[in-house]
């Protein structure tokens, strides 16, 4: 999670769309020990919807690598997660949720092209009014 602070920290201020990108390039470029990419042990996801977590209702997109070391074990599973998180509107209401999953680093030019063409991305990937998180967590 260092070494992904920093690369954030060269990006400011973050966008959703430096962010994806800074996401995208730590996932082809770095590996992580004991992770299994072909066996799924090395993935990421974005996802989004409207939500209120108990803090106030956010439109929210989030761009996670999950990490799994040991497969047979369900409490072994570690989440990157960077979410962005916008005041909703009618208009981001109306995009509903959903999320996409990248499997293997050999597949990322098709989920980075149809992530950047996802109406939910496009609607806030350049806005400047989101806030930022990153979090590094066993979610197992």
């Amino acid at each position: 999670m260092k070494v992904f602070r920093e690369i954030l920290k060269s990006k400011l201020p973050l966008s959703l769309r430096s962010g994806l990108s800074s996401m995208l390039s730590f996932y082809t470029e770095s590996r992580v020990e004991d992770c299994n990419v072909d066996d799924d042990g090395d993935m990421l996801l974005v996802q989004w919807g409207t939500y209120d977590w108990g803090a106030g209702e956010h439109f929210e997109f989030n761009v996670t690598r999950q990490l799994i070391r040991n497969p047979s074990e369900d409490e072994d599973i570690w989440q990157l997660a960077l979410t962005f998180r916008y005041r909703p509107d009618t208009f981001l209401r109306s995009l509903g949720e959903g999320n996409r999953w990248c499997h293997h680093p050999r597949d990322i030019e098709v989920f980075r092209a149809t992530t950047e063409q996802n109406p939910p991305f496009l609607a806030v990937a350049d806005r400047d009014d989101s806030t930022a998180e990153l979090t590094y967590e066993c979610a197992g």
